[in-house]
């Protein structure tokens, strides 16, 4: 897949449009993630003092760089985009971060219940499985630290009372998924949905980690390498969690299992939803010249939805490589769609 170059000053944003390549690409090699405290299995850090170890919070936010890669952003993929500005394509790229921390944090702590569920379960575990879940569990509270010191510098007042910056979470999506992930073993799905969004928060880490390093925010690219460091284990025990609880389902529970997961990728997953949308309100209240443009920008995340390289980007065997191993293993959780876009991907079928 062919992504946008950045060329780009330290102060402002992307100047090209898909189909032009990255003018540098950062990868982190495999020993840089066994060093890491958490790979190794060390116990970890206070909160507190890990936050403090992995980001330099002495400074304030650089409001002059981008949060995020831009190839990241819905609108990016919009023709729409073309017709904002500089300085409004900056504050749409960071109000877009912040959403995405938002969201990590919802799901993150959303997803909690079923780590607490699977601990409880100490007589059908190994020890060491235990104790990887154990770990797991206490690097996605010291995540939501981070993820929660971040949001408050880079935008002080919440916009809602449940002191998100951006996203505005339904009470029936928050009780869905609160009452799936209590429950992981007739249903997987929840630790499935965590699976894709925990790889997808791995695409996120490494095309900022191709953006040249005096473009990207310093405090949010820094959260970002040590947020990798720590998923790049998290999908390896995801997916021992999931052969343990997809085995012995039954015919209907497996069934109704993939229809929820099927559910969540279309309705939620491969097309911007509401938190795209607030993304674009913030926007337009910031800059009050856009009011006249918003249906535009509204109309282009719907535009962004059917592009196929913001899917490849969301959803494919590149991006999700273990979650598209395991539906190959379980094509009934994969929504049909999804399996005649493979020989777009020219990957082949699913079988």
């Amino acid at each position: 897949m062919q992504t946008a170059r950045m060329s780009i000053a330290p102060m402002h944003h992307v100047v090209a449009g898909p189909g032009r390549r990255y003018k540098t690409v950062v990868h982190f090699h495999p020993a840089a993630i066994a060093a890491s405290p958490a790979a190794s299995g060390a116990s970890a850090e206070p909160h507190d003092d890990w936050c403090d170890s992995v980001v330099d919070w002495s400074s304030d936010i650089d409001q002059h760089r981008q949060f995020v890669c831009p190839t990241l952003t819905p609108l990016f993929y919009s023709p729409v985009y073309s017709e904002l500005n500089a300085a409004q394509q900056l504050r749409y790229n960071q109000l877009s971060a912040i959403s995405f921390v938002d969201l990590i944090l919802f799901f993150e702590q959303s997803f909690s219940a079923a780590l607490e569920s699977l601990l409880r379960e100490r007589d059908r575990h190994s020890a060491s499985f235990q104790a990887e879940i154990e770990h797991f569990r206490d690097d996605e509270r010291r995540h939501c630290q981070l993820w929660r010191k971040l949001n408050r510098l880079s935008m002080p007042q919440p916009q809602n009372a449940n002191g998100y910056r951006i996203i505005r979470v339904g009470g029936a999506l928050r009780l869905l998924l609160g009452f799936l992930s209590a429950r992981p073993r007739p249903f997987p799905v929840a630790a499935l949905m965590m699976l894709t969004l925990e790889e997808h928060s791995i695409e996120i880490s490494r095309r900022c980690a191709r953006v040249e390093e005096n473009v990207l925010e310093p405090h949010y690219r820094d959260a970002f390498r040590a947020h990798l460091l720590d998923e790049a284990r998290h999908v390896q025990i995801d997916r021992t969690i999931l052969r343990e609880l997809l085995k012995p389902l039954s015919g209907s529970a497996r069934r109704l299992n993939a229809t929820l997961f099927q559910m969540f990728i279309r309705k939620l997953w491969l097309r911007p939803a509401n938190a795209a949308a607030s993304v674009v309100e913030v926007l337009v209240d910031e800059f009050p010249e856009l009011r006249p443009t918003r249906s535009r920008l509204l109309a282009g995340l719907g535009e962004a939805g059917n592009n196929p390289e913001y899917r490849r980007m969301m959803f494919s065997p590149k991006c999700t490589p273990l979650l598209f191993g395991l539906l190959r293993l379980h094509p009934e959780f994969c929504p049909a769609e999804i399996r005649d876009e493979f020989q777009i991907f020219g990957e082949g079928q699913l079988t």
